[in-house]
């Protein structure tokens, strides 16, 4: 079964999240692609920087699905 990773930028200050966006490596299951994922909220986290991450209060949510549901 191959997992599809998607993450969403969000704002706890405006209360809105992007639209998932899609990455387009496949994982060949549930834990690799949760392991990518935080690996991936991190790198997003550190490129948006402290003052933005705090200014809008910015934090990633994800998930994973089967390649053939999304």
């Amino acid at each position: 079964m191959k997992m599809i990773l998607a993450m969403l930028v969000c704002s706890a200050l405006y209360e809105q999240c992007t639209p998932p966006i899609t990455l387009p490596s496949h994982y060949n299951s549930w834990y690799a692609c949760m392991n990518a994922g935080y690996q991936e909220a991190k790198k997003m986290n550190q490129s948006f920087g402290y003052k933005k991450v705090n200014d809008e209060q910015l934090f990633v949510k994800f998930y994973c699905k089967e390649a053939n549901t999304i």
